[in-house]
């Protein structure tokens, strides 16, 4: 079995080397002569291999092989799961149409607050990651400082004070196993940060509330993770089947 070739207008990464050699293992253990089919598991020299024939210029770096490896075993062990991060803005667009946002003015830039307005439901829109600190750095502390300047006092004078926000959980799986209990106990941990930071707008007298979050799904190989889309307004926690069900 062996990978696709890479794609010339596609940027290539360890995570879509992860993907293949998950799939060629799962249909040949053996990985078509490189590695004993019989063997419990892939052995790190085997793996070297299979790169040194499929990947000879690629990846060359031991700390890149070494994190392709391990992100291997990790997926073997939790039944070709993986949390698949979303790198193009179509990908984007898709979950957010089938959301029923407007994806018009996206931009998924690190300064985008205030320039991203959702004019189907009238509210402005961010976007950020739950690792690290990009909750407060990328969307709350700019919202709090561009109100004080009166960068945004067009929205306020014209009601625009309701938000929007895509919450995308850390590819990379360092808090959390790539299973849906691990991913879903995240989520709602990220949501009650939400919670806090909008009572920290508040308590600092800003306008501005994130009304609704949305968590899209991420877990490759687990048709059970929809995405998770939590409604502040209605106090509703719950999957969005329709995304999934819109969007291929």
């Amino acid at each position: 079995m062996k990978p696709n070739p890479m794609p010339k207008n596609k940027k290539y990464d360890s995570l879509d080397v992860v993907q293949q050699i998950t799939q060629c293992y799962d249909i040949d253990p053996g990985l078509d002569g490189l590695a004993d089919p019989n063997a419990a598991e892939l052995s790190r020299a085997e793996f070297d291999k299979w790169m040194v024939e499929f990947y000879p210029e690629h990846f060359l770096a031991a700390n890149a092989r070494g994190y392709i490896f391990n992100r291997f075993k990790e997926l073997v062990t939790t039944g070709g799961k993986m949390v698949k991060p979303y790198k193009v803005e179509a990908e984007i667009r898709q979950r957010m149409s089938a959301l029923g946002w407007d994806p018009s003015g996206l931009s998924i830039k690190k300064d985008s607050i205030g320039k991203w307005y959702d004019s189907v439901n009238d509210c402005l829109i961010a976007k950020t990651e739950t690792n690290g600190d990009r909750l407060e750095a990328q969307v709350i502390f700019p919202l709090i400082k561009k109100y004080y300047a009166g960068d945004l006092d067009s929205w306020v004078e014209q009601g625009v004070t309701k938000m929007r926000l895509y919450f995308e959980p850390d590819s990379r799986v360092k808090d959390f196993k790539s299973d849906l209990k691990s991913l879903s106990a995240l989520r709602l941990k990220e949501t009650k940060r939400v919670r806090d930071a909008n009572k920290l707008l508040s308590d600092c007298g800003v306008p501005f509330k994130i009304e609704m979050v949305y968590y899209p799904d991420q877990l490759d190989g687990d048709p059970k993770d929809v995405g998770l889309q939590v409604d502040f307004k209605s106090k509703k926690t719950q999957p969005n089947p329709t995304a999934e069900n819109t969007v291929q």
